[in-house]
C-alpha cells in the first residue's frame, strides 16, 4: 500500500522551451517555424484515393490548447477508438506481473545477484524509484500500474518498501496539475490510514510515494533527465532507479526512422542508464478496417478535436494572419489515411486550399 508524501499540492515543473533552448518562444513563433521551415515533401498513396502531399508541420501543442484535451478525451471513451481501452486492459492483465519484475529486479541489483535467491536469506531494503510518464492525460494507466506495484511491495520480496516519485508529462498546465491532485488524492485513501478501504481490512504501508509533473514536451522532459533535474533523491539514497512509460501508441506517430532515433537518443544522451527500464506501448492492429473507424473522418469527435486546434492556430498568430486563418478555418478539414507501405495510419491530417501564413 502507498503513503502520500508532502503537502497538499503537486509540484509541477514548467519545462516549456527546456528542450529547443526557446524557453520564451510561444505557441506563435512554434507555429511560424514550422509554416516556414523546409522540409521533405512526403505523401501517402491510399487505393482509391488522391494522394496527398505535405511539407509543413504545426506544433503538437495545438491540439490540446484550449479545449483540447477534454475533445481528446471524449474520443478516448467512443467504443470505435479501441486502443485506449484495450491498452488499459493489458496494464489491467499484466500490471501485477509487470511490476513484480521491476520489484524483483531491484532486490537482485541490491544484493548483486542474477540469481533468485530466496528472500527469506536477505536482508530488506529500501529502494528509490522515479515512474516518468511521458504523456500522461487521464492517468488511469498509471494509476493502473502504481496499483500493481503497491501490490507487488504487499509480497514478501525482500524490499521493506519503496520511495516513489510519479512524474506526469503533457503539455497543458491547468490540466495537469488538477490530474495530478486527484491521483494524489485517489492514492491517498490507501495506506496512510493503514486500512483498506476497499477491503476493510488492515493493510501495511510499504510504499512512500510521491507525485509531481513536468508541464512541456517529450524534448522538454529529455533535456530535464539528461541533466539530472527529475532526480529528485533525498539525501543518502543515492540515485533514483527510473522507469519511463510511453504509452497509447505514441510511437506510431513517427515513422520508422524517426522512432528509431527517439528511442536511440535515451541511451546515446545518458538518459537511462543501466538499470533503468522503458515501457513502450504500441498498437500492433493489422485489422485496416478496425483502424480505419478508430480515426473515422466521419467522426464528430475527430472533427471537433481538429477545429480546436485551427482556432488555437488562429488564437496564437493574433493580428491580420488570425484573422485570416479565422476565415479559412471552414476550409481546413481533417483527413485519416492507412499507410500501406509501411503498415500505419495516419491521423490528424490537415488540409486547405488557402494559405495560413
Amino acid at each position: 500500500m502507498w503513503s502520500t508524501q508532502g503537502r497538499q499540492s503537486c509540484d509541477v515543473f514548467d519545462a516549456r522551451g527546456e528542450g529547443t533552448g526557446h524557453q520564451l518562444m510561444g505557441l506563435g513563433d512554434e507555429i511560424i517555424k514550422g509554416l516556414t521551415e523546409d522540409i521533405c515533401v512526403q505523401t501517402i498513396d491510399e487505393v482509391s484515393r488522391p494522394v496527398i502531399e505535405w511539407s509543413k508541420s504545426l506544433p503538437m501543442a495545438i491540439l490540446y490548447e484550449g479545449d483540447g484535451i477534454r475533445y481528446y478525451e471524449e474520443i478516448t471513451r467512443d467504443t470505435q477508438y479501441y486502443l485506449y481501452q484495450e491498452e488499459l486492459n493489458l496494464l489491467r492483465k499484466y500490471g501485477d506481473e509487470i511490476a513484480g519484475l521491476k520489484v524483483r529486479k531491484e532486490a537482485y541489483a541490491i544484493w548483486d545477484t542474477d540469481e533468485p535467491t530466496p528472500f527469506a536469506l536477505q536482508d530488506p531494503v529500501d529502494v528509490p524509484y522515479m515512474l516518468i510518464d511521458l504523456g500522461a492525460g487521464r492517468m488511469d494507466k498509471a494509476s493502473c500500474i502504481l496499483d500493481a506495484f503497491g501490490r507487488a511491495l504487499s509480497k514478501p520480496a525482500g524490499i521493506s518498501s519503496i520511495h516513489m516519485t510519479y512524474c506526469a508529462v503533457d503539455l497543458q498546465m491547468a490540466h495537469l496539475r488538477q490530474r495530478l491532485l486527484e491521483l494524489r488524492h485517489e492514492k491517498s485513501r490507501l495506506g496512510s490510514t493503514g486500512r483498506d478501504k476497499e477491503e476493510g481490512r488492515a493493510s501495511r504501508t510499504v510504499g512512500c510515494l510521491k507525485i509531481g509533473g513536468v508541464c512541456g514536451s517529450y524534448s522538454d522532459t529529455l533535456s530535464l533527465l539528461r541533466d539530472g533535474s527529475l532526480d529528485l533523491n533525498r539525501e543518502g539514497e543515492g540515485r533514483r532507479k527510473k522507469c519511463l512509460l510511453w504509452l497509447g501508441s505514441s510511437i506510431a506517430n513517427l515513422d520508422q526512422a524517426a522512432a528509431t532515433d527517439f528511442l536511440r537518443q535515451f541511451v546515446v544522451r545518458d538518459i537511462l542508464l543501466p538499470g533503468d527500464t522503458m515501457l513502450v506501448g504500441v498498437d500492433c492492429c493489422q485489422d485496416v478496417d478496425k483502424v480505419k473507424l478508430a480515426y473515422s473522418e466521419d467522426s464528430d469527435k475527430w472533427k471537433a478535436y481538429v477545429e480546436n486546434a485551427m482556432r488555437n492556430v488562429s488564437a496564437a498568430l493574433g493580428g491580420k494572419a488570425a484573422q485570416d486563418s479565422g476565415e479559412c478555418l471552414s476550409s481546413w478539414q481533417y483527413e485519416a489515411r492507412w499507410d500501406a507501405v509501411n503498415s500505419r495510419h495516419v491521423v490528424r491530417g490537415f488540409s486547405s486550399p488557402c494559405e495560413l501564413y
